[in-house]
């Protein structure tokens, strides 16, 4: 079948770069295998995957939040469309020219990416004739969706603090003619938002499919993590040369500079996922959170040359955001890593 475009989707030109960041087992997976492993959409760690937004729906539907009836109405919609979202089966890739730390240690900590493009990826899915494959960007918010309650279109967008991440998803659309609608009621004829335990899903229902690909038509480039463990550094090229690829390439990241794992996942939840909002020029920040964040920074015993890492990786990531807006979140980090830096600076 041919390869289908998400409808009222954004679709990259065929020279953007993609990355798949997966951890060592993973990799060894699909090299001995040769195939592109899918999973089922309500299985992923986010359990609002392929959901609308509660407000968005509200506001769209007309309910009020107040009315009992609404409510149940709200529920009877969230589980249909819950049960919709298992007919999709997902592989997820990201439109990276670079690296970024935080994408390592989300994704492949201890493995590597494999890096291709989006015209290869086409071309190679274009050989996978079992399903309809769609293909697209990931779109970020509610202000692109045209005001309905399409199931196709929950599925291609993210909450607005992924955005970072800019993925770009290809889809098995898979509809099962066996699976029943209604596995969200109760035995009270109450419906849940989601399909209960009393309704189980059919057991010919997989969690994942796996579909055969030609890898040297895919792959142009593997990259080992810069975490990755010896081991793994030893073992990676092996497979890659064993499929005919050229040999891995090191991260750019690694380097003498570069904090320990365990360094970089002390100070994870200042990366800004709990701020979302863009901001068009620097605001105010607040000075007790700037000063938290300077006094974690100054006493977690960061040498200072991590420290300026650190800052020089943020400042990237202001610098260069999808959006050309900056985080908030990310202001308030390099203020508080200046403030650290000079506080460090002084006491040495």
């Amino acid at each position: 079948m041919p390869v289908i475009k998400f409808h009222c989707q954004l679709e990259p030109p065929d020279e953007a770069p993609l990355w798949r960041f997966m951890d060592f087992r993973k990799f060894h997976d699909l090299m001995a295998n040769q195939e592109l492993y899918f999973r089922r959409a309500d299985l992923f760690t986010d359990p609002t995957e392929g959901l609308p937004p509660n407000v968005y729906a509200r506001e769209v539907m007309g309910y009020d939040k107040y009315d009992p009836e609404h409510h149940r109405e709200l529920s009877h919609l969230y589980g249909s469309i819950a049960q919709m979202r298992e007919s999709y089966f997902i592989n997820c890739w990201h439109m990276f020219d670079g690296e970024e730390l935080g994408m390592w240690d989300c994704y492949g900590h201890d493995g590597v990416a494999v890096c291709t493009t989006y015209g290869r990826l086409k071309d190679t899915l274009g050989d996978v004739t079992m399903d309809e494959v769609l293909i697209g960007q990931i779109r970020y918010g509610t202000e692109h969706l045209r005001r309905s309650m399409n199931t196709l279109e929950f599925i291609t967008t993210k909450q607005k603090q992924y955005e970072p991440e800019r993925e770009l998803r290809v889809m098995l659309s898979c509809p099962a003619a066996f699976e029943g609608a209604n596995r969200h009621f109760g035995l009270d004829n109450w419906p849940h938002p989601y399909p209960i335990d009393i309704n189980p899903r059919h057991e010919w229902i997989p969690e994942y499919k796996r579909r055969r690909i030609d890898l040297k038509k895919l792959i142009t480039d593997v990259v080992i993590s810069p975490w990755a463990e010896p081991d793994a550094i030893e073992n990676i090229p092996e497979w890659t040369k064993s499929r005919g690829f050229n040999v891995p390439l090191q991260s750019s990241l690694r380097s003498e500079l570069m904090p320990s794992l365990e360094a970089f996942r002390k100070w994870k939840h200042l990366t800004g996922r709990s701020i979302v909002e863009a901001v068009s020029e620097p605001q105010p920040s607040d000075p007790k959170t700037v000063q938290a964040l300077q006094d974690l920074l100054t006493n977690c015993n960061v040498p200072f040359a991590h420290l300026r890492y650190l800052y020089r990786q943020r400042w990237e990531a202001c610098r260069l955001p999808p959006t050309g807006l900056p985080l908030l979140s990310n202001i308030k980090f390099l203020e508080a890593n200046w403030k650290a830096l000079e506080a460090v600076k002084e006491k040495d």
